[in-house]
């Protein structure tokens, strides 16, 4: 049976509940038979099974489950079993290499009595310079305090294999934080390049006020934490005051190999301070273009020309002649500050002179609009006046026609008025014979009737015909003021024009505006 004292009480009381509860006693049996399930189908099985045959237990053994008590377990057998595949180097177990040079490997490594964590540095000879290399180094570690350069631990005795252990730097996400790899996968902005080169020139300034020289200065030697801060590490050929240069030819062929060493050591000089600025300046170089470079000539404008600025620092930083590069640090920082801000003052002027181009875009299109607005009321009031004319025509053709044919009414009017004054002769005459021909004077009083009802009729169509002369001279008015409105319309279209020729002018004024200025920043750079 189970010892109730082999149980202890859980941090989740959902698990065990209260230490003063009495727990129940398992089976040998049951209980192995527990541990043997696999999770899923399986165990639910076991657990159905054992509902019927021993509630209790079963009860149990459900809560048990819904902790991941035997996930936990095989976790931990998992982390026994992977410690024991570890190999052992004085007194740490190695867990994974995380980077090799030339001269030594590093190791993720757990210190056996402790049980922490560092970073593992190990030589790949077992000889005296190698100590000591591990011992100057753990020395140039210890007697720096910067927060961008890693904190040491221990080194080994002269009795121990050889071994430099210091903080482990860790990453992000599990990739490598080696900064070219991060370089290769990452598109990392503007500001956090030059926030982390200032960073590495805080740990260079730690280096240089303690008289050391780094002389390796490179991407791979620079690391990137987990808070996105730059860790400078690989201190194996730093010197102090240039003393140990003998002691270090072993590593100086590897080391005038590379680009970023500066000239004066292909030459044989001794290295400086002067050196290390070669160094970053060129790191700088490959940091910005995102990608190693082969000579510090390259520039930074073929990938974009508002980094011009930070091609003059790096000119100066790698200068062939090390009087003529910054001769500190914090002359260095100040040129990096300089220059971004120079690169702000830029993209500012480019915002600058992409919305000017927009707003010139939007005045010419308003202006485009309005110049199409007022042709096509042109053509519309050139339409309506052809129309207009069409109709005045038509007009004059009807009252032609009308005038036609009121003079024949007139020349018919002139033979009714002459037949009505033989027609009065004969009356006269009528009336003599009017006791002999009664009949015939009442027949030519109703034709007399008949006439004068012709001419009201005639009449009334002479009034109509006035009417409609009225009608036609409202509509030539009419088109007047059309005609009057189309002379407004292309007076201000001359007013349009001389605004446009204020615009143009406005556009020359800012573009020498814009030339005084560019002047003016030529004459803020950097002399060298």
């Amino acid at each position: 049976m189970l010892d109730e004292r082999e149980v202890t009480e859980s941090q989740d009381q959902t698990v065990i509940g209260n230490a003063s509860h009495s727990l129940p006693k398992f089976s040998d049996e049951a209980f192995a038979s527990f541990c043997a399930t696999e999770s899923g189908d399986e165990r639910r099985h076991f657990l159905d099974q054992l509902s019927r045959d021993s509630p209790e237990e079963a009860r149990w053994f459900r809560r048990l489950n819904e902790t991941g008590f035997l996930e936990s377990l095989d976790s931990f057998d998992n982390s026994i079993e992977a410690s024991r595949k570890m190999r052992s180097y004085a007194g740490h177990l190695l867990r994974r290499k995380i980077a090799e040079g030339g001269s030594a490997m590093v190791f993720e490594a757990i210190q056996e009595k402790t049980g922490a964590v560092y970073a593992l540095k190990v030589p790949h000879h077992n000889d005296e310079e190698s100590r000591e290399r591990l011992q100057r180094e753990f020395e140039i570690l210890a007697s720096v305090d910067s927060a961008h350069i890693p904190k040491p631990v221990a080194h080994s005795s002269a009795d121990e294999e050889p071994f430099l252990s210091m903080q482990l730097i860790e990453g992000r996400g599990g990739k490598s934080n080696r900064l070219d790899d991060v370089l290769e996968i990452e598109d990392v902005a503007l500001e956090t390049k030059v926030r982390w080169f200032k960073e590495l020139l805080s740990a260079i300034g730690e280096l240089h006020s303690h008289r050391y020289v780094h002389r390796d200065i490179k991407l791979s030697n620079l690391l990137v934490g987990h808070d996105n801060s730059i860790y400078l590490i690989d201190f194996g050929i730093a010197v102090v005051d240039c003393t140990f240069k003998s002691r270090l030819s072993r590593n100086d062929s590897l080391l005038v190999a590379c680009p970023h060493v500066a000239p004066e050591l292909l030459d044989g000089h001794e290295p400086s301070f002067a050196a290390d600025i070669y160094s970053a300046g060129f790191l700088l170089l490959e940091l910005l273009a995102g990608k190693q470079v082969h000579s510090s000539n390259e520039k930074l404008t073929t990938l974009d020309k508002s980094l011009e600025s930070f091609d003059v620092v790096i000119e100066k930083a790698c200068s062939k002649n090390p009087a003529a590069r910054y001769q500190s640090v914090s002359e260095f920082s100040f040129a990096i500050d300089s220059a971004f801000s120079s690169h702000l003052h830029y993209e500012r002027m480019e915002q600058l002179r992409r919305s000017m181009n927009l707003k010139r875009l939007a005045i010419i299109g308003a202006l485009a609009v309005l110049a199409l607005y007022g042709i096509l009321y042109v053509i519309g009031l050139e339409l309506t006046r052809r129309n207009s004319l069409e109709v005045y025509a038509n007009m004059e053709d009807h009252l032609i026609e009308q005038g036609e044919f009121l003079t024949e009414l007139q020349g018919a009017l002139t033979d009714t008025n002459k037949d009505l004054a033989d027609t009065q002769k004969k009356s006269l005459q009528i009336q003599e014979m009017n006791l002999r021909f009664g009949d015939e004077l009442a027949e030519l009083t109703m034709f007399h009737e008949s006439i004068a009802g012709e001419v009201g009729s005639i009449r009334e169509e002479l009034r109509v015909i006035r009417e409609q002369s009225a009608k036609a001279k409202g509509a030539l008015l009419s088109v007047q003021d059309q005609l009057e409105q189309r002379q407004n319309i292309e007076d201000r279209v001359e007013q349009l024009r001389a605004k446009l020729d204020e615009v143009e002018e406005g556009k020359s004024e800012t573009h020498k505006s814009l030339l005084d200025l560019k002047q003016q920043l030529e004459k803020m750079k950097p002399r060298e």
